[in-house]
């Protein structure tokens, strides 16, 4: 329960009443009626009576008979006290110390109850303990949020645990925990506190590619003005550290197509198709969104037309197979060219691997304007290229530890016209190749 501001005027109301009403209201009652004891004697009747009566004979003015009147109500009082003496006067002041005393007990223990009930209703103790036990139970919401185990963890684990790593962050502050906030409130649909967390994230540590892409991710959910643009710029920025990051290939084609620039997300979602698996079940969505694009640009995709005007351009190379290597731990063998200029391969052929793919050990493969994966690039269009060959442990295309790969540079993109017939480059794939991811 919310303590709202309209709930705590009315409470400073409540209590103000409760104070004139037992307090404030009965001593002024007893004062007065104290004060106007000896107004209330016979004496004091009879003079008064006189008084009036002279007023009506026309002896006094008016102004006369309201000083007389004064001057009887004075001099009343004062006799009252004499004629009770001192130790009268001592029993009216404990009478009246008592009432006071008695009144004051009544309104401090309403005080104090509407206290205790207030703080029971609105007060942060409940928050207190919410917050300790929430900190007691920290490893085992990690294990859940993190590891997804047993089962989906709940809107409740997720917003306890999103509160245990901001005690711990507010003491402790890290790139890692900032990234586990942002990804926890993004699931948990608050986007802003979410694009903080992943700001805060990215100024510890900026070389963090996973965090640029949770950050774009976020940005393009939110969809707020320049945040689709800006999505952009924090992807290319993840692209320049991991090239091969599909999940960043698929947002920049994505934040390019939100933000109406048509001609680049189509390039953007070709590339993908290319390089996706087949059993990725985020293909059928590149496909939608290539359909989608092209009937936007009032256009569609003409093989021939991508394909014809630079069909002479090629590369050969040749695979050779180390005997060290043990074929069946791999699932499909990657290769491809790539500008030194551009962070994507050109052109690639992906081979399912099998014991008759390499014969003695070697594989002659020819890249061609077929493999190119751009309609808008080619072969023929570059002198030079890097040639990489990669045996992969599953069929994606981006590298991962346990994939063994070697590559050549700057090796010169053969035609009709300048190529022979033994011009080739060979690669060797053993299992002491050096990896380059980056590459």
């Amino acid at each position: 329960m919310t303590f709202e501001y309209s709930e705590f005027l009315l409470s400073i109301v409540m209590m103000v009443v409760v104070g004139a009403l037992f307090v404030v209201v009965p001593l002024y009652k007893f004062t007065r009626e104290n004060t106007n004891k000896g107004l209330k004697s016979s004496w004091y009747r009879s003079r008064l009576a006189e008084l009036e009566e002279e007023l009506a004979a026309g002896q006094f003015s008016q102004q006369e008979f309201e000083d007389a009147v004064t001057e009887l109500k004075i001099t009343a009082t004062n006799e009252l006290r004499l004629e009770q003496g001192k130790d009268v006067n001592i029993e009216l002041e404990q009478e009246q110390s008592s009432s006071i005393r008695n009144y004051l007990l009544v309104a401090i223990v309403i005080f104090v109850i509407s206290i205790v009930v207030a703080y029971a209703l609105y007060g942060e103790r409940q928050k207190l303990v919410n917050w300790q036990e929430t900190l007691e139970r920290m490893p085992e919401l990690s294990q859940q949020v993190l590891n997804n185990q047993a089962a989906a963890p709940s809107e409740e684990d997720l917003k306890d645990f999103a509160l245990g790593l901001r005690s711990k962050l507010a003491k402790e502050p890290n790139a890692i925990g900032w990234m586990l906030l942002g990804r926890n409130l993004n699931m948990l649909r608050d986007l802003d506190g979410a694009i903080d967390a992943f700001d805060k994230s990215l100024r510890m540590d900026g070389s963090s590619a996973s965090t640029m892409v949770s950050l774009a991710q976020a940005l393009q959910e939110r969809g707020e003005p320049g945040d689709y643009r800006r999505s952009i710029r924090v992807l290319k920025g993840a692209l320049s550290l991991n090239p091969q990051n599909l999940t960043a290939l698929i947002l920049l084609a994505e934040g390019e197509m939100l933000d109406e620039q048509y001609e680049s997300a189509l390039q953007g979602f070709e590339l993908v198709k290319k390089v996706i698996s087949s059993k990725d079940p985020r293909k059928a969505a590149v496909d939608q969104r290539i359909v989608f694009i092209s009937q936007k640009l009032g256009k569609e995709i003409n093989e021939e037309k991508a394909l014809g005007a630079f069909v002479n351009a090629f590369v050969n190379i040749v695979v050779e197979l180390d005997e060290s290597v043990e074929l069946t731990k791999f699932s499909h063998l990657f290769v491809f060219a790539k500008s030194p200029s551009m962070p994507m391969p050109l052109a690639v052929k992906k081979l399912a691997v099998s014991p008759e793919l390499f014969s003695n050990g070697r594989l002659s493969v020819t890249l061609t304007e077929q493999d190119v994966m751009m309609e808008s690039l080619s072969l023929s269009s570059q002198q030079s290229v890097d040639i990489f060959a990669r045996l992969s442990i599953d069929e994606s295309a981006p590298y991962q530890p346990g994939d063994l790969q070697d590559t050549q540079t700057n090796i010169a993109v053969q035609s009709s016209t300048n190529s022979s017939s033994d011009s080739s480059v060979t690669l060797r794939l053993t299992n002491t190749t050096q990896t380059e991811e980056e590459k």
